[in-house]
């Protein structure tokens, strides 16, 4: 067992060279998660709830000052609903200190006129499981190569002999 997990190590440190931009795609991917907005209706949304809020073009023009600039929808939690208002609380800034983010937050309140439309941030089962599979491909794949013996590089001793002149591609002048 010690042999493979050496082969593994070899190929993931010289011989999967060109493997490492995809395994580099599909960690991201599987961290980003594998989430999806499915609309809900603003009237029935209870809190806490994760949401992408559409704004109509006046209340994107309001809560520009806040956000920075005008934005046409807000992704944030839903707090609190109170009578005919919700308060959605949105990301503002981060501010960053030496090796520390600080994620700063601001609640707005929101009227129903001001939302055009209300997704709920969900779990995609499917898409997850997809990842999930491919993941264990790619370390399929990985070990694979390493038992084959398919990675790339030999076992021999390196080639001896040749010329004993150094090039310096800047100097024309082979020194010897």
């Amino acid at each position: 067992m010690p042999e493979i997990v050496r082969s593994c190590a070899r190929i993931l440190s010289s011989g999967a060279r060109r493997a490492r931009p995809a395994l580099l795609v599909g960690a991201v991917g599987l961290l980003a998660g594998c989430y999806t907005y499915v609309p809900i209706n603003a009237e029935t949304a209870t809190p806490p709830l994760r949401v992408r809020a559409f704004l109509s073009p006046e209340a994107a023009d309001r809560v520009a000052p806040v956000m920075g600039g005008v934005q046409s929808s807000l992704d944030g939690r839903l707090v609190e609903t109170s009578g005919r208002s919700f308060y959605l609380e949105v990301t503002s800034a981060q501010v960053q200190q030496g090796m520390r983010t600080e994620t700063l937050s601001q609640r707005l309140l929101l009227a129903p006129e001001d939302i055009v439309s209300l997704q709920r941030r969900e779990l995609d089962r499917t898409r997850t499981y997809l990842m999930v599979g491919a993941g264990a491909a790619a370390v399929g794949a990985l070990i694979y190569a390493a038992i084959s013996g398919e990675a790339g590089g030999t076992t021999g001793r390196p080639p001896t002999g040749g010329g004993t002149e150094a090039v310096i591609p800047l100097l024309p002048v082979p020194l010897r």
